[in-house]
């Protein structure tokens, strides 16, 4: 009798259980369909799209934006959060390749030529197509050579600019420390 009930209450457990993944499954399933109906809507946004691709430098104007939106669903036209042509698509890939690529050399480049006292970070703005900007302290006081080898190396020179510094790098993240120690407390 003991062995008949829990035998029973086994095939029950194991039934509940898998009940309970089928039913659940059902569940993701659902909030996966809602996700993506709230993502379609949204990448079907005219405000999105143009804010979208006004942050990554393509053209966002509103004329332009809804003929894209009107045609969404022909070939020439891919979704990645928003609409973009796949001359745009092509073009930010290599965008993002050359800057992996180059920023690392130039970042090395710079740490030699100015140090670890000068040199400020740099940071890039898609919104102007990828431009890096390089933060030197007393940049006005820096040899014009070193900035010139600095564009040679990046290899495109109207997309790299020089701004002044007021700390480098280095003082910054002895700031952050600092204050970390402080936010601790």
């Amino acid at each position: 009798m003991k062995k008949i009930f829990f035998t029973g209450m086994s095939a029950l457990c194991c039934f509940l259980l898998l009940a309970g993944n089928v039913f659940g499954a059902n569940d993701h399933d659902v909030n996966n369909e809602v996700d993506s109906k709230i993502r379609d809507e949204k990448s079907a946004s005219l405000e999105y799209n143009i804010k979208k691709r006004m942050e990554l430098g393509f053209k966002s104007d509103s004329d332009y934006v809804k003929g894209l939106l009107e045609k969404k669903n022909q070939q020439d036209l891919v979704l990645h959060d928003f609409y973009m042509t796949l001359d745009e698509e092509k073009e930010f890939k290599e965008r993002l390749a050359f800057l992996n690529e180059r920023i690392p050399q130039v970042k090395a480049q710079l740490k030699t030529a100015f140090g670890d006292d000068n040199f400020g970070g740099l940071f890039v703005k898609q919104n102007e197509g990828g431009v890096l900007y390089v933060r030197i302290k007393g940049i006005n006081n820096t040899s014009n050579l070193e900035i010139e080898k600095t564009t040679r190396l990046f290899g495109k020179p109207e997309k790299i600019k020089f701004i002044d510094a007021k700390f480098s790098e280095e003082e910054l993240n002895e700031k952050h420390k600092q204050y970390s120690k402080i936010q601790k407390l």
